[in-house]
């Protein structure tokens, strides 16, 4: 998961902020229609799997609006679309995924219920330009206009809600805490990553001050951390720049921030780096000795990466199956 969507899922899976994100951009007439208030996230992605860094996604269940539907239930489908090009078949993919939505619905439920809940999809889309695709299952057939009004009451379709970030105004987006500033974030990333003289700091700090002085600084941690992973601005001068609205807690909030998300990139660089060491001491062993023997194999299994470097250096010395059985682990 990319720290696009670890934050999207950090803000919007909780309901406070998709309730506050569905008043301000859902139609009137859908947020009618629907008891948003009621909104609970339902645990569970329905993405493909290979598509998983293109977009991600989240699921609420929701009342229906009026007395007449209590029990009643629909779900309002969030998928936060962040590539770079737009996705032209965006319709196609949505009704997959609304397929694989209801099935679990009916495996819940019963197999053949004789009635569905309905499902709102809704594409929160960020990218650099805006969108111009289909944001309909119609507009994807390859037929004449003509020949599509004679064919329609025989076609599945339906209308995506479509938010795309960059229609809107700085100001339609920023209101509403946390999840203000992840739209208002969102809307900018790109250009705020690629921001070579570092103008837009100060922008950015205003963003974690908006935050936390709405919702508080473990609210503004969350704005911290995903501006510092995109790499803009630097933690020492964000910290500086914040400290005049926020303190010195403020500040020691943006460099605890950056300290952890330091300590976590080198964990995880171990991590990954574990792989192809323990690769190349066994091609490098098994080269030398032939098979090696399962306590050594169990050995390089377990070792650090540390250990793992030590063992390739004693090896490429010339030691013995014996010395490398009794080399020791660092950690």
């Amino acid at each position: 998961m990319n720290h696009h969507d670890r934050f999207f899922k950090a803000v919007f899976s909780q309901p406070k902020h998709a309730i506050d994100h569905f008043r301000r951009f859902l139609p009137a007439e859908v947020v009618a229609a629907l008891d948003v208030d009621t909104a609970s996230l339902v645990p569970g992605s329905f993405v493909d799997e290979r598509l998983a860094e293109l977009h991600t996604d989240l699921l609420f269940s929701v009342g229906l609006a009026g007395s007449a539907n209590n029990g009643a239930e629909a779900f309002v489908y969030v998928l936060f679309e962040h590539q770079s090009s737009i996705d032209r078949a965006m319709p196609l993919r949505l009704l997959r995924y609304m397929m694989r939505i209801w099935d679990r619905w009916l495996e819940t439920n019963g197999n053949y219920p004789h009635q569905l809940p309905p499902i709102v999809p809704l594409v929160l889309y960020h990218g650099a330009s805006a969108w111009t695709a289909a944001t309909s299952l119609s507009e994807l057939f390859s037929v004449p206009p003509e020949a599509l009004a004679s064919l329609r009451p025989h076609l599945p379709d339906f209308q995506m809600v479509l938010n795309d970030l960059s229609q809107y105004s700085d100001a339609q987006v920023r209101d509403g805490g946390l999840a203000g500033g992840a739209r208002l974030l969102f809307k900018h990333i790109q250009e705020l990553a690629d921001d070579a003289d570092g103008s837009g700091a100060t922008w950015m700090a205003s963003v974690v001050v908006r935050v936390a002085a709405a919702e508080g600084l473990m609210a503004a941690r969350l704005v911290v951390e995903y501006l510092l992973v995109a790499k803009a601005p630097e933690p020492e001068q964000l910290a500086e720049l914040v400290k005049p609205a926020l303190g010195s807690e403020g500040a020691k909030m943006v460099m605890s921030t950056a300290d952890r998300l330091r300590a976590e990139g080198r964990r995880e660089g171990r991590r990954e780096g574990l792989v192809p060491a323990r690769r190349l001491f066994v091609a490098l062993a098994e080269e030398r000795y032939g098979p090696l023997p399962t306590p050594l194999r169990q050995q390089v299994d377990e070792a650090s990466l540390e250990a793992l470097e030590g063992l390739t250096e004693a090896l490429l010395r010339g030691s013995s199956l014996e010395d490398l059985l009794s080399f020791p682990d660092d950690e």
